[in-house]
């Protein structure tokens, strides 16, 4: 299981990426993508890689994290570091609770 992350290409146009983390990390992520939240990255020409983490959709999109790092082995610290900070600052997930309802009681 590797983390998805939407990229960025220079000409505007975005591309699933995978990048494999250790279990913990990748499953901290699946817990972050579980409550809505995406992994957005852009690597630029100049070798600078940007990493975002948001939640919420259209335009109700808000950024709980974002770390930049050069384009080799930093990298892979800067995901592990943008995973912890995508959970640290995102509200916890909503708890679905079930209720069963009662049959009205009937009396003539």
């Amino acid at each position: 299981m590797a983390i998805p992350f939407i990229r960025k290409l220079p000409d505007g146009k975005r591309v699933a990426q995978l990048i494999e983390r250790s279990h913990t990390v990748e499953n901290k992520a699946m817990a972050f993508l579980d409550r809505g939240g995406r992994y957005l990255i852009e690597i630029q020409t100049d070798a600078k890689v940007h990493l975002m983490a948001i939640l919420g959709f259209d335009d109700k999109v808000e950024e709980v994290a974002a770390l930049s790092c050069e384009n080799g082995p930093d990298l892979p610290i800067a995901v592990d570091e943008l995973v912890e900070q995508s959970i640290a600052n995102s509200p916890p997930p909503v708890e679905a609770k079930i209720i069963q309802l009662r049959k009205p009681e009937l009396t003539l």
